[in-house]
């Protein structure tokens, strides 16, 4: 070995001599090779000038061991441990009374025979199985599993009950046959896996699970069968309530005196405000309420005005009450009903397809019992869906609808969803500025002493016989917003206009047009 330090002059060594210290070894073939002298090849270039090899690092210290050199015993136990007293008390340093017994301790772990590790066996390699066929595909053999795994009932007695078309278990629920569908062996399925029948250890643990399946002719119309046997009264129950709650809908519509009210009101400013008087159209169509909502002159609309004469906040509560069923049905689809109702009678169909070529007589009795329910269940379910539409239609043409072609139920409906709607938006800014509203008031009372429709006599109880009955108005205890609509029934009730609350279309419409200034406009 030959090895060459050379310590470079600094500060500190400056004054020092240099230490040269050489190591020759012969050479070898690894060092020829890390020479760069291998055979064929040139020698490798020599170090860089000025570059020296680094010194060698300092030995480590060595800890401090544990007196002796090992303990008594075949092993050691290791703890995080001082050899050495710190300089500050310890638990350790304190003496107590307790002594090591040293002869029990080499009794006890000398005499105890170690526990060596048991020697590894080694199991003998299974012989490889034969391969399975496989029939289904991958996708759908997974989709089958699943459907199988999750069903109440084993794969043998499901097929028993298909065969015989047994429908008298609770241990099986709508739920778990609807996991089913779909997942039956097909014709060209079931064909494949009976030829397997006589050797059913070729097939996979799936296909044996389905092959009692496969012996039952026809199973997926049957399991749809069985099915229906099971959710028929559910389905027809929930499809008998929609139509009722359209016809319940229509009722409400029929008998709410508060939107009979309003949309009187509505048709009187409609006619003022297009001819001058209470004389014009006679009835309007609730869908061209949006028109209504929409119209306004300056910072003032007709909503207003119905909402500082009749809308006030427990008019509209009241009316929402009394319209809480339209909400729901606005909500239905006719055509999703009427969906429904053709998949209902396209069930029966399948189900008397089916009856005309059963072979088993115990299936056919449950298939003619199941027959003679689901005949009475849509007939009327058929009555119900005409009921609904008749009411719907009455209704329409109750509130002003004169087209030859009604709108849908749901439609309809929404078009009173929104004329509240709208009325509870308006009633909102009257009540949000009655500064605004109460400034109104004071222009328009000189002109409502002598402004009444053609025909209208006074009335010193301020009754409400020329406005066309007690549908009108609850009374003249009806509650009004503060600070406005209060103050003027109240002061004002020995003049009542048709509009029936101290405040009539003239006076409004010509305080408007007359240029009023009101705060905000």
């Amino acid at each position: 070995i030959e090895t060459e330090v050379v310590l470079l002059p600094t500060k500190d060594t400056a004054t020092q001599p240099a230490i040269e210290t050489e190591v020759v070894l012969p050479p070898t073939k690894d060092t020829e090779a890390l020479q760069g002298n291998r055979p064929g090849r040139a020698p490798g270039p020599p170090p860089p000038n000025g570059r020296t090899m680094p010194p060698p690092p300092p030995p480590r210290a060595k800890s401090q061991s544990a007196p002796g050199t090992s303990g008594p015993f075949s092993k050691r136990l290791h703890l995080k441990q001082s050899y050495q007293m710190p300089n500050f008390a310890t638990v350790f340093g304190q003496k107590g009374n307790s002594q090591l017994d040293v002869t029990l301790l080499n009794a006890l772990f000398r005499n105890s025979p170690e526990q060596e590790p048991a020697p590894l066996q080694l199991k003998a390699s299974p012989s490889k199985k034969e391969r399975c066929i496989s029939i289904l595909d991958f996708r759908r053999a997974l989709s089958i599993e699943v459907a199988l795994r999750k069903a109440p009932v084993t794969s043998e007695e499901l097929g028993n009950r298909l065969q015989t078309l047994d429908i008298g278990h609770e241990d099986i629920q709508p739920d778990d046959l609807e996991r089913l569908l779909g997942k039956m062996p097909t014709t060209e399925e079931a064909k494949l896996l009976l030829a397997q029948a006589d050797a059913p250890e070729r097939l996979r643990d799936l296909e044996r699970q389905v092959l009692p399946l496969c012996r039952v002719a026809d199973a997926e119309r049957r399991l749809a069968l069985l099915h229906l046997g099971l959710s028929h009264t559910t389905q027809s129950a929930q499809l008998a309530e929609r139509f009722a709650c359209t016809h319940r809908a229509a009722s409400a519509v029929l008998a709410s005196t508060k939107l009979h009210n309003v949309l009187r009101h509505c048709l009187q400013i409609a006619n003022y405000i297009n001819h001058g008087s209470d004389q014009g159209a006679k009835t309007f169509s609730v869908a061209s309420f949006s028109a209504f909502a929409t119209f306004k002159l300056g910072n003032s609309s007709a909503l207003h005005y119905l909402c500082l004469t009749v809308c006030n906040t427990t008019f509209l509560a009241g009316l929402r009450a009394e319209l809480e069923r339209v909400f729901e049905a606005a909500r239905e689809s006719t055509e999703v009903q009427h969906e429904e109702l053709q998949a209902f009678c396209a069930h029966i169909a399948d189900a008397e397809a089916h009856l005309a070529t059963e072979p088993d007589e115990l299936a056919r009795r449950r298939m003619t019992d199941l027959l003679k329910a689901l005949t009475m269940e849509q007939a009327a379910l058929i009555k119900a869906q005409e009921e609904a539409r008749a009411h719907v239609e009455k209704a329409q043409r109750f509130l002003g609808e004169r087209s030859a072609v009604l709108a849908k139920s749901e439609v309809f409906f929404s078009h009173i969803v929104c004329l509240v709607e709208h009325l509870q938006a308006a009633l909102a800014e009257v009540e949000s500025d009655p500064q605004r509203w109460n400034k109104v008031a004071d222009v328009i009372r000189p002109q409502c002493d002598s402004v009444f429709f053609s025909g209208e006599e006074e009335s010193p109880e301020g009754s409400m016989d020329c406005s066309g009955g007690p549908d009108d108005l609850e009374g003249d205890d009806h509650e009004a917003f503060p600070g406005f609509h209060t103050g003027v029934t109240r002061r004002r009730k020995k003049r009542i206009s048709v509009l029936a609350d101290g405040l009539s279309v003239q006076g409004v419409s010509g305080a408007v047009n007359s240029g009023a200034s009101f705060p905000g406009d």
